[in-house]
């Protein structure tokens, strides 16, 4: 079912769409292949590229947010000194 959604967007010539499946499904081999065999035109290992950069930034803004709140060990301490 991926490889048909894949070929349904390329067709359709949704070619960042069908790169974020590849990268959202953790298929970076064939999400680089992909950009390399396809139309030079498109300038889709950029598209990769800017993809890449969009995730890092993502997960780094989660990552910061999840070190600002408490840990589960200083909300028990918490609740114990109530």
């Amino acid at each position: 079912m991926f490889d048909e959604e894949i070929l349904l967007l390329i067709k359709e010539n949704r070619h960042r769409e069908a790169i974020e499946k590849y990268v959202d499904n953790e298929k970076y081999e064939k999400a680089e292949e992909f950009c390399v065999t396809k139309d030079k035109s498109h300038g889709l290992l950029t598209t990769l590229l800017t993809i890449y950069f969009e995730s890092y930034e993502k997960n780094n803004k989660e990552y910061e947010r999840l070190m600002k709140e408490p840990k589960v060990s200083e909300i028990d301490k918490q609740q114990m000194h109530k």
